[in-house]
């Protein structure tokens, strides 16, 4: 059995999902440990097990960390490989080690060691201490991206990795262009950090026939609610909340535009590998990205949409939504290619080698 370990609602969680899909399709039974998710959610693949908590603030992970410890030690020899997911659970792959020298594996979501210059945490310096202090001892580290690997294999001197990008499961499927209305898509995490402040500010100056749709919660998203409200614009502007995988795609697919936005104050922000690109691909939803060289990178090659530069204010953006408008075909033609370059598959086929190799 491959055990994975998740501090997170398992319903959420994409890149959960398709990895442990992915080595359940090689036969091998797989189980799923993660905080507070939906009971309910139910996968044919995989065990979800879900262990809650009515523990508050940091407490929640502490205890999920000692209902976990207790698991992998009970359970130990039923247990053929740990499989833990981002940077809360290194602490329990290394404990699992220490007490029975048997192999796990790290797949580190975000990058979370800095420069000298960046301004960081005390928050963010203590995962990172638990993340040196254990990482050697995996048997297989796996980022998200090339670039990750490259970092973290050179800064903590790992001998086993790999990177799986963040690509979603493409089906090949006909996207009803006519059925497409005027939204602008944002998926993810509402904050003034990923721009959310400006979208919703500058969407004042949009042509008046496009709705901004915020997919995503947060602890600011009552805040953003009132200022729309404030700026009178709860007709041009929706929230949805967090929504589940399938509900996501189906609140986004007949979106005309979509934004991709993150900050560039860190390193995880800056070698960013994020889902949504191929997500709106897939729905053939033109682009609006920021200046992560990643996205950078993929605009310019494949044509699928616009780069943003926040920094020079509501006229670019505003051009950008009209150019994109005005030559809608032309980035849509486009997409066929970039899907055919990132399959899902492939990436994946990766880590079932990569998992028959730890497993040996």
């Amino acid at each position: 059995m491959v055990l994975m370990i998740v501090y997170n609602q398992i319903q959420y969680d994409a890149r959960v999902i398709r990895a442990a899909e992915a080595i359940a399709d090689l036969g091998i039974k797989v189980k799923v440990i993660s905080c507070n998710s939906d009971i309910k959610y139910k996968n044919d693949k995989f065990e979800s097990i879900v262990f809650l908590s009515k523990a508050k603030h940091q407490w929640i992970l502490v205890h999920f960390w000692w209902q976990c410890l207790k698991y992998v030690l009970k359970y130990r020899k039923n247990i053929s490989l740990l499989y833990v997911h981002d940077y809360y659970m290194p602490i329990i792959g290394g404990l699992y080690h220490v007490f029975t020298k048997r192999k796990w594996v790290y797949d580190a979501h975000e990058l979370i060691f800095y420069r000298k210059k960046d301004k960081v945490s005390y928050r963010n310096k203590f995962f990172l201490c638990l993340e040196k202090m254990f990482v050697k001892s995996a048997s297989l580290v796996v980022a998200a991206n090339k670039e990750r690997r490259k970092l973290m294999s050179c800064v903590y001197h790992l001998k086993k990795t790999i990177y799986i990008l963040n690509v979603a499961s493409v089906r090949k499927c006909k996207i009803d262009l006519s059925s497409k209305k005027n939204i602008i898509v944002y998926q993810g995490y509402l904050s003034a950090e990923r721009g959310v402040d400006f979208f919703i500010y500058n969407h004042i100056g949009v042509n008046k026939k496009y709705i901004l749709k915020l997919i995503g919660g947060g602890p600011q998203l009552e805040y953003y609610k009132a200022k729309v409200n404030e700026l009178q614009l709860e007709n041009r502007i929706v929230f949805t909340g967090q929504l589940d995988q399938k509900c996501l795609y189906e609140e986004s697919q007949s979106s005309k535009i979509g934004i991709i936005t993150y900050p560039l104050n860190d390193l995880n922000n800056y070698y960013c590998s994020p889902n949504k690109i191929f997500e709106y691909a897939k729905m053939k939803i033109p682009m609006i990205v920021t200046k992560q060289p990643f996205l950078v990178a993929l605009i310019q090659k494949y044509h699928m949409g616009e780069v943003l530069d926040i920094t020079k204010g509501e006229n670019e953006y505003k051009e950008i939504i009209d150019k994109i408008d005005r030559n809608y075909s032309y980035y849509i033609e486009r997409m066929d290619d970039f899907l055919n370059d990132y399959s899902a598959d492939r990436e994946l086929e990766k880590l079932k080698v990569a998992i028959l190799d730890a497993l040996e």
